[in-house]
């Protein structure tokens, strides 16, 4: 049976922590969103029971985008906002990335093509 699952980020020391959970749809709308979590993804998963009734788990597979909560940067915007000389300035160019994302924590991520910035009427319409 095909399950799906979500994985919540959250700010870490050197990288995102996560934690996930089954759900049973994939809609962003029907997520409840935790305070202290920056971003979110959903992924799916196959499983099987076994004749003794163990459940067999698949890999992790389908990944959406990360749903972010923040703001996307430009590379102009980086530069402007932030003080020279800046890391984020020399990754961003060393790595050809057009766009980031500052969490509502402030740390930043690159921006994928199908990663999506929830804006304040996202999260007030997922935090019901």
């Amino acid at each position: 049976m095909l399950k799906h699952y979500i994985e919540f980020l959250y700010p870490g020391i050197f990288a995102a922590e996560g934690s996930a959970k089954e759900v049973s749809s994939r809609d962003p709308d029907k997520i409840k969103i935790p305070e202290n979590c920056h971003g979110f993804r959903f992924y799916d998963r196959q499983e099987t029971v076994a004749e003794d009734g163990e459940t067999l788990s698949g890999e992790p597979k389908n990944y959406s985008g990360v749903y972010y909560r923040g703001r996307a940067m430009t590379l102009e915007d980086v530069k402007r906002e932030l003080p020279n000389p800046c890391n984020l300035i020399e990754n961003m160019e060393g790595n050809g990335l057009k766009r980031v994302v500052r969490t509502i924590f402030g740390n930043f991520y690159p921006l994928q093509d199908l990663d999506q910035i929830l804006d304040e009427d996202d999260i007030k319409r997922v935090k019901k």
